[in-house]
């Protein structure tokens, strides 16, 4: 076999394992990705939290995913640093768990989840059916892909250079360390690479030193891509990301430090070299749970080295001191677009912070709180007019058609943001202050809908904005679908109120036109923070006109 034919049956290989993982990424997080999105905020025990971030990234495929909505999470101040830094650190434990399953010899799986897979997504016309078909065509394809990477592997152990290379990196497994990590950061994929590393073991093709050392490569490597996918995230989120890779990567440099002693006490326990990667792999990331008690001391330590921002004494300056735009560097498309990036994400944080205090002002008044809302879309239409100025400065006949092309994105999602901020201060925030001016009372289960529609929303803005950060399509992908939950959950909201009318109920009575504009209001402040995600929906050939792409990209 010549080396041409060899690297494109191991590339054909890893594509296809690359793939299959974001199949069955896309096929369960559209039917249990919101609902486990709902756990993170929840729990404030670290053990609970460790696994809620376990079974999500067992689902999710990911523990990159889980650490970015988590972050998003912290964000917006929904979970402490504590049970952020354990989700995480139980998501990278559920990334070893999804390697420990794919590496069961069971044969009658694979043409099993390729057949049930296969008829589900392509016959069945259940929108849900189809998701099941597709997460089962996923794993299938996984199998396969593993199938082909040991078939591609296969002939490495005649090849006349290899010996050499295996030789050059047993003297020098520094290397193989580095390269795991380089592997793992480059396809944004833990699982696939200790996947390749165990085929690669499984065919001999490399001693268990090496894949040991890459094997912990691979571990450094995958802590890396979080803090990589978060570097403009607001500093609380940072500080938990960041610590996840201080202890992964400590652990696994410690662990590679030991290494002489440590391949020679494993080396016995098992079979054969994969099974031994695998155990090494689940063992270390469950060893890592053991700092579970500790890590509440990890954050004022970073506070020391990442403290939050300083801001203006007054409350209301918080979020307007600075503009992201630098007129010196207008003149140049590629770092011009990179700061009207930054400025959209501020604004985006000035909308998640005009949202958030919504509701709340229905029932507990604050002159202070809508003063500040209406400062900060103030500041937002500000924003919006200097990017718009900007633009205009920037030399049009000289920018290629792609930065033509992200330049309109960016003003049409800038241009969302001052309409999302609009509804929060010309509806909501009058709507509270009328509430309060006319002592309007809701009833019970008329308040307990609002707020549940408030959370809705606000826990799909912090998708939204996430996935607007790291332009993530899987997170874009899950703001659009829904949206048709809250719609739905609108629709029902607004039924049952006509219901307690009809019951003549009082406080239904007294409330009623307020409870159906805020409904509305709701509504629309939803689909304005959903219109933000089209563009990276779009780029990546998931949006087909106004709707998602259903039989062929889902």
């Amino acid at each position: 076999m010549t080396l041409l034919s060899l690297l494109l049956q191991v590339a054909a290989a890893t594509m296809l394992l690359l793939f299959a993982v974001k199949t069955v990424q896309k096929g369960i997080q559209a039917n249990a990705g919101i609902a486990l999105r709902r756990g993170f905020s929840g729990p404030t025990n670290r053990m609970k939290s460790a696994a809620v971030g376990t079974l999500s990234a067992m689902l999710l495929q990911s523990s990159a995913a889980v650490a970015l909505l988590t972050a998003s999470f912290v964000s917006m101040g929904a979970v402490n640093f504590s049970a952020a830094l354990s989700t995480v650190l139980g998501a990278d434990f559920g990334s070893a768990l999804i390697v420990l399953a794919l590496s069961f010899q069971l044969d009658w799986l694979l043409p099993t989840c390729l057949a049930v897979g296969g008829w589900l997504y392509l016959k069945s016309t259940g929108r849900q059916s189809r998701k099941i078909g597709q997460a089962l065509l996923g794993v299938g394809l996984i199998l396969l892909s593993l199938q082909l990477l040991s078939e591609a592997f296969e002939p490495i152990r005649s090849s006349s250079h290899w010996p050499s290379v295996v030789a050059y990196m047993e003297e020098d497994l520094l290397t193989a360390f580095l390269l795991g990590a380089a592997l793992a950061f480059v396809i944004h994929s833990s699982v696939a690479t200790i996947l390749m590393c165990v085929a690669l073991a499984e065919v001999g093709a490399i001693t268990l030193p090496i894949g040991l050392a890459l094997t912990l490569g691979a571990n450094l490597g995958s802590s890396l891509i979080p803090v990589w996918l978060t570097r403009d995230n607001a500093m609380a989120s940072r500080r938990v990301i960041i610590s996840n890779f201080v202890l992964r990567g400590t652990a696994a440099t410690l662990a590679f430090l030991t290494l002489d002693w440590l391949w020679l006490f494993i080396s016995v326990q098992f079979e054969s070299a994969g099974q031994t990667l695998i155990a090494t792999h689940v063992a270390f990331n469950a060893l890592l749970l053991l700092t579970l008690p500790f890590i509440g001391r990890l954050e004022p330590l970073l506070l020391v080295f990442m403290p939050d921002p300083t801001i203006a004494e007054d409350p209301i300056a918080q979020w307007h001191l600075e503009s992201c735009l630098v007129p010196s560097v207008g003149q140049t498309p590629g770092l011009a677009l990179a700061n009207i990036r930054r400025e959209i994400m501020r604004m985006s944080q000035l909308v998640n912070t005009m949202a958030r205090p919504a509701l709340t002002l229905y029932q507990h008044p604050s002159s202070t709180e809508h003063t500040r809302v209406r400062q900060n879309n103030k500041t937002l239409n500000s924003a919006l007019a200097t990017i718009r100025q900007y633009s205009a400065n920037l030399p049009y006949e000289d920018m290629s058609k792609q930065e033509r092309y992200e330049l309109r994105e960016l003003l049409d999602t800038a241009i969302d943001l001052v309409a999302a901020g609009g509804i929060i201060t010309t509806k909501l925030g009058v709507f509270a202050e009328k509430v309060q001016a006319q002592h309007i009372h809701f009833s019970d289960d008329g308040w307990n809908e609002l707020a549940e529609l408030n959370r809705k929303v606000m826990e799909n803005m912090t998708l939204a904005f996430g996935a607007l950060a790291a332009d993530d399509t899987t997170l874009a992908r899950t703001v659009v679908e829904a949206e048709n939950g809250i719609h739905d959950f609108q629709r029902r909201s607004r039924k049952h109120h006509f219901e307690r009318l009809r019951n003549g109920e009082g406080d239904s009575f007294d409330s009623s036109d307020i409870h159906l504009e805020t409904l509305y209001a709701f509504k629309e402040l939803n689909t304005k923070i959903t219109e933000i995600v089209y563009p990276i929906l779009s780029r990546n050939g998931h949006l087909l006109d106004n709707r998602l792409v259903m039989n062929t990209q889902s």
